[in-house]
């Protein structure tokens, strides 16, 4: 391709992109392509002779546009926005055709330049402190970069990443922050950078900013600012307050390329000081070397890559073509349309707001009990459905645009008051579907007793409110028997169900007596005799008309009866047909989450005695010799912390658990149950934990390697990476123990009283522990039951009640055992050696069924 050419087919393809948004509308959100589609479409290997430009261009609807999700469709609501404009799409096409790569000043200053220039208007616009200004003589400064992930940081960098609980508003808070920061100094780490956001992705909630900042400051922690969505927001006045606290921040970043009309990628950070950053990446060779590398900066000095793109320019050509006023009134824009479809939804009594509306994100949900599974209904069903009730229907057409936003009004387009999935596979999910809809007579997919149908007065008990106060729940086919009971009042065209039978029985009764004395009988005496016999078959009519009322009254009556006790099936459906209560199993030493031998049998055992359950035993990594591996070498604190977060995150768990550990994942269950009390743990049950540790190498059966080397390392003293180690208690030297010990001494609050252990443990309903009176792993087999050797010597046992654990009431298993919550349990035998008769008589039957 030559110059002519390109001008030729560049216009082309300028106005091929300027089609493209013009009919964006017309095309639908996403591609209906499977996986692997493109290399159907395309030659196995690189064409040898070149293509005609012509053939070329035809591809790009073909081949590329069929598979391409339209981002900025006025539909695709599955992400934040991303920005984009004619500019900032002219701003590429000169950055791709200047084609430098800027690593250094040297090696393009306006690449360099501009970009310093560019980030100085961004920062003035935002309002930053002075020392983020390039033209300010301090050392901060800030660049133009790609998107960063800080979870996939920490991986990168191989440090471990604390997730900090939010609060009613997903925010962040001190207290938060500094209970999270003091565990993990506890535990033995070094917090050194914490993550602040303003405008989080699932909720646009914005972070305490400035009472985390003071923290930081007083811990000397490095304190990071991502404002990736909200950044935009704060070139308008009335959105700065937003961002008070900024001037605790080390380093603060957002996404131009979000809501400034700029297109992918473009992501501006700010460093307070920048000499940190040029110190960690700082390398000098020869061929990069030059003579002005001290005057200015080279941004390959602060950044992983090398090379950098010229991303300025996209911001330069929107800033002088769009000016800021535009780019303004658009973010005003946004947020006050996303205000106005806040305030629809609040209105509409099937949804409701899930987080407060800052900005451009409104987060809300069906109110009904199963909103999640007729959402992916419609969704699955296609993009564009039709609503014809009773049946999904598909249509070509677009809904018009709202009167009021100008948007469409997606709303009601997709309302869900007169859906109904005919096409859905799923039964279950048919009753459900079927049940939430108000004004439906009956479920369509099953034979209806017309019978039963036709008395209107049946209905009127639907009119009354449901009893015990919330909505009836549906049952099964064979509990409806033919009918279903529906929430609400009863549709005007079922009202009058039977009135059309009576009046169509008068008519007939007027019609035949008007033709009998219409006949042309002039003797009064047959007319006389006739009337006699019509009264005579009248009575005879009457008489099985009561006994037919009759016989309907009894049915009503059953049949009332039968509503009675389906609504109070309905009522007491919670309390009487509740889901068991999931368990949580955490393995021991050398075995695996499933092991058929061991806790696979404990699992086939819950789920024959109490159908049902939801039993999860707990797996680290993603194969049993993994599993194994990791219950000899790693970090109990990190495990844990794992486990809180695969609980928290599991749907099954999230009214409550039961939790059993057996041997060293006992204890580790107890430091679950003290530092994460969300959700609940109900029932916890040691068996044959080591509470207090053990002062004795583990006893290898058979020839186990890894059990074999974990108690090589322990003789020499490897106290972070083998697990047993981190339990391990050593009576004759108490003060080396506490000093050195990252999880038994601190969970059992023998370094810093933490009080909220004791309140998370007192939550408890009931504490279980078992013990094997010939424990051979266990050492003491007292540790079981918070025993241990008295300090200074490993002869005698104390017990625990004459423990200064228990004495000073440290866990608060003093006041458990005065409420009753302790359960001292016992077994002959060895190590983890008990009968399927015991487990099920003295654990689940009493503890979790």
């Amino acid at each position: 391709m030559d110059a002519e050419e390109f001008r030729k087919w560049g216009k082309k393809m300028i106005d091929f992109v300027a089609d493209y948004w013009i009919n964006l509308p017309s095309r639908t959100p996403m591609s209906d392509v499977k996986p692997g589609y493109l290399r159907s479409l395309l030659p196995e290997e690189a064409p040898m002779d070149p293509d005609s430009w012509e053939n070329i261009f035809s591809d790009i609807e073909t081949v590329i546009l069929q598979g391409t999700t339209h981002w900025h469709h006025p539909l695709f609501f599955a992400y934040y926005p991303t920005g984009n404009s004619y500019p900032a799409i002219l701003g590429d096409i000169l950055s791709a055709g200047i084609g430098c790569i800027g690593f250094t000043w040297n090696s393009s200053p306006a690449c360099t330049e501009l970009e310093m220039v560019m980030m100085d208007w961004l920062a003035k616009l935002l309002k930053l402190p002075e020392y983020f200004l390039y033209s300010h003589s301090g050392p901060g400064a800030g660049m133009i970069q790609a998107h960063s992930s800080v979870e996939r940081a920490a991986m990168l960098a191989h440090v471990q990443i604390r997730k900090v609980p939010s609060d009613e508003n997903y925010r962040m808070t001190r207290v938060a922050l500094q209970a999270v920061i003091e565990n993990d100094i506890n535990a033995g780490f070094i917090p050194f950078f914490v993550c602040a956001t303003l405008g989080t992705t699932n909720s646009c909630a914005f972070d305490c900013l400035t009472e985390i900042g003071l923290l930081c400051k007083e811990k000397e922690i490095w304190l990071h600012i991502d404002a990736a969505y909200a950044g935009s927001a704060f070139i308008c006045p009335e959105y700065r307050h937003l961002l008070d606290g900024i001037e605790y921040a080390d380093t603060f970043n957002f996404n131009p390329h979000k809501a400034l009309m700029i297109n992918f990628d473009c992501s501006a950070m700010w460093f307070k000081n920048v000499l940190e950053i040029e110190n960690a990446y700082y390398v000098n060779p020869q061929y990069l070397k030059h003579e002005h590398q001290n005057m200015i900066p080279d941004f390959r000095n602060w950044q992983i890559p090398l090379g950098r793109r010229f991303r300025s320019l996209k911001l330069w050509l929107t800033f002088r073509s769009l000016g800021v006023g535009f780019l303004q009134e658009n973010i005003r824009k946004m947020c006050r349309l996303a205000k106005e479809f806040a305030d629809f939804v609040v209105k509409d009594e099937r949804f409701e707001l899930v987080a407060p509306v800052i900005l451009g994100l409104v987060c809300f949900r069906l109110k009904t009990r199963d909103s999640s599974g007729i959402l992916r209904t419609k969704i699955a069903l296609g993009r564009k459905p039709s609503v014809i009730m009773p049946f999904y229907m598909m249509k070509n057409e677009l809904p018009s645009p709202s009167p009021i936003t100008g948007s469409m009004n997606l709303l009601s387009y997709y309302g869900l008051d007169h859906a109904f999935n005919k096409f859905c596979n799923n039964k279950k999910l048919k009753e459900e579907l079927s049940a939430f809809l108000p004004n439906l007579p009956a479920n369509i997919f099953q034979i209806v007793n017309m019978y039963f149908l036709k008395f209107s007065s049946l209905r009127q008990l639907f009119e009354k409110p449901p009893i015990c106060g919330k909505e009836i729940l549906p049952l099964s086919n064979s509990d409806l028997a033919g009918f279903r009971l529906l929430p609400g009042s009863i549709p005007e065209e079922y009202q009058l169900w039977n009135v059309g039978a009576e009046i169509v029985n008068d008519k007939k009764k007027r019609k035949r007596k008007h033709e009998l004395l219409s006949a042309g009988e002039s003797a009064e005496d047959d007319v006389e005799k006739r009337l006699k016999r019509m009264k005579k078959e009248e009575e005879k009519k009457e008489k099985k008309k009561k006994k037919k009322d009759k016989k309907k009254k009894i049915i009503m009556s059953l049949t009332l009866f039968l509503c009675v006790c389906m609504i109070s099936l309905s009522c007491f459906h919670e309390s009487v047909f509740a889901d068991p209560t999931p368990v949580v199993m955490w393995h021991g030493m050398g075995d695996t989450c499933c092991n058929l031998g061991s806790l696979g049998a404990i699992i086939s055992v819950l789920e024959r005695e109490i159908p049902g359950i939801y039993v999860l035993s707990l797996r680290f990594g993603n194969t049993s010799t993994e599993d194994i591996e990791n219950s000899y070498f790693g970090n109990v604190n990190k495990q844990i912390s794992d486990v809180c977060n695969q609980i928290a995150n599991d749907e099954h768990l999230q009214n409550g658990y039961h939790a059993i550990g057996f041997s060293q994942g006992s204890q580790f269950l107890r430091a679950v149950a003290q530092r994460c009390p969300s959700p609940p743990m109900r029932n916890y049950i040691s068996i044959g934990g080591q509470h207090q540790g053990v002062f004795g190498l583990p006893r290898c059966r058979g020839s186990i390697k890894l059990c074999n080397f974990a108690r090589m390392l322990l003789n020499y003293g490897a106290y972070v990476h083998v697990i047993q180690a981190q339990y391990w208690h050593d009576p004759l030297h108490e003060n080396t123990y506490r000093d050195k010990s990252i999880f038994l001494a601190e969970i059992n609050n023998e370094k810093v009283l933490n009080q909220t252990y004791i309140e998370n443990l007192q939550k408890l309903q009931n504490m279980v522990m078992i013990k094997f009176t010939r424990d051979s792993m266990v050492v003491p087999p007292e540790s079981s039951w918070f025993g241990f050797y008295a300090p200074g010597q490993a002869v005698d046992v104390i017990p625990l009640k004459e423990t200064e654990l228990y004495k000073n009431d440290r866990l608060g298993l003093l006041q458990m055992e005065k409420d009753g919550k302790l359960h001292f349990l016992e077994t002959n035998g060895d190590h983890l050696q008990f009968t399927e008769k015991y487990f099920i008589s003295e654990i689940v039957n009493k503890f979790i069924k």
